[in-house]
């Protein structure tokens, strides 16, 4: 907790009103329901609601509002004045994480960020008090509102970031200001603004730069072929090649297509499908033992993880097996799902939705994943969207196991029929097409 007059310093601030000098900031939080005596309350303008509205809700749980600058006062409140809101909330979230020891560990990546955080939150919790991203919240507002979830007894916050255009990551790694970082990988990712892979490797160094300048401590994954180039400042390697700090032995598939390991010694026996996500694992086993946790603890938690809904999600559904990873989609991580699915040696009936923001590209890596799809030996690929609908007329590929699908309802039918007699399916696409509601419903919605 801190006092309020370190945050009325700051840059965005214009002006305040109203503010008690002995005002303790207890956290800051963007949902009025969720406020705590203490808090700051950001009012940001969303498309469904606007938190200036929730004003007076926020004043009588003793707690102090951000507003915008033309925010009218009629009720002499006390309250905040800022010309952006979301820049307000950074730089407090800023300050707030400073006020604290608490190690702090950020990570980027094309793909598998999420996961890496997830398995790394896992096994950090079971030796230290830990706070974590929760699911994919890794922008402008999701990054501040991880870091005010840091209290006096958190050693150790993992924080996810994430961008879609060129400078995001510096601006989220200063206000994170983290002790570690680890970049999962480079890949085919967010190109409508970062255009192509070196753009996209670019954006994500600026982790790197931020913590070597720091002194920091990075966790580099050497198989990637743009991330092996760094060399400076103080690194752990981890990878399946050449000279590395961290590695698996030993895999091998079980007979019911789960993984199976060895990590330094201790054996590990992956409840995930496939071997795709052995290394987000790896990258998590990686930090995991720079930072403290004994081997024999890292792969126990290895061995009992479990995906979140919809990332690489093993579903029964009728009388088929349901691969669901709907969370995100790219050109890079749909190719690796569909090498993932030929080392199980069953042919599946894969269903593909559109990839987003691939810009002008965005034809071409459509058409490639397509054509991937197709030589993998799938049983059936099933497509939808707008953007595979052009791949595959401008693209040639008439094949009698392709099928596209005009509409949500005639793809769900059929899907349906193909569920009921057993067969083995993937399904990815991005994040808006929301094909999880396949076998969840339409009335099913995580929260994004």
């Amino acid at each position: 907790m801190t006092n309020i007059e370190k945050y009325l310093n700051c840059e965005s601030v214009k002006k305040y009103e109203n503010i008690p000098s002995e005002f303790t900031v207890t956290g800051g939080k963007t949902d009025s329901r969720d406020l705590c005596e203490g808090n700051i309350f950001f009012c940001i303008s969303g498309n469904r609601s606007d938190g200036h509205d929730f004003i007076p809700d926020a004043v009588r749980k003793n707690c102090i509002p951000v507003v915008s600058q033309n925010y009218v006062n009629t009720g002499k409140f006390p309250v905040i004045y800022t010309d952006d809101v979301i820049k307000t909330l950074g730089e407090f979230a800023y300050i707030w994480r400073s006020s604290f020891d608490t190690l702090v560990f950020a990570i980027t990546g094309s793909n598998g960020k999420t996961t890496t955080k997830e398995i790394l939150v896992n096994i950090l919790s079971e030796r230290f008090n830990t706070v974590g991203t929760k699911g994919n919240f890794n922008n402008f507002i999701g990054v501040p509102l991880t870091l005010f979830r840091i209290e006096e007894k958190t050693e150790m916050a993992v924080v996810e970031i994430g961008t879609n255009s060129e400078g995001e990551i510096r601006y989220l790694t200063e206000i994170t200001d983290p002790d570690f970082g680890l970049i999962t990988n480079i890949g085919d990712a967010h190109l409508e603004k970062l255009h192509d892979r070196k753009g996209v490797y670019l954006e994500k160094i600026s982790l790197f730069e931020y913590i070597y300048s720091k002194g920091g401590k990075i966790i580099l994954n050497t198989d990637d072929e743009y991330l092996k180039e760094w060399d400076r400042g103080n690194i752990s390697c981890f990878g399946q090649r050449g000279s590395v700090n961290h590695r698996f032995d030993s895999i091998r598939l079980n007979s019911e297509g789960y993984p199976e390991f060895y990590f330094m010694g201790n054996f590990v026996s992956m409840k995930v499908k496939g071997m795709l996500n052995l290394k987000n694992a790896l990258a998590a086993a990686a930090a995991a033992t720079e930072l403290g946790v004994s081997p024999e603890i890292t792969a126990g938690v290895l061995s009992e993880y479990v995906p979140s809904s919809n990332r690489y999600e093993t579903v029964k559904y009728k009388n088929s097996t349901v691969l669901l990873d709907c969370y995100n989609s790219n050109p890079t991580s749909v190719k690796e799902m569909i090498n993932d699915l030929k080392l199980t040696e069953v042919r599946y009936l894969i269903v593909l939705g559109d990839m987003l923001e691939l810009g002008e590209m965005s034809g071409k890596y459509h058409s490639e994943v397509i054509r991937h799809a197709l030589n993998s030996g799938a049983e059936k690929l099933f497509l939808i969207g707008e953007n595979m609908k052009e791949a595959l007329q401008n693209g040639g590929m008439e094949d009698k196991n392709v099928y596209f699908f005009e509409n949500f309802a005639d793809l769900k039918t059929r899907f349906d029929e193909e569920a009921e007699n057993g067969s083995e399916i993937a399904v990815k696409g991005s994040r808006a097409m929301k094909l999880e509601k396949l076998i969840r419903g339409n009335d099913y919605a995580e929260k994004d």
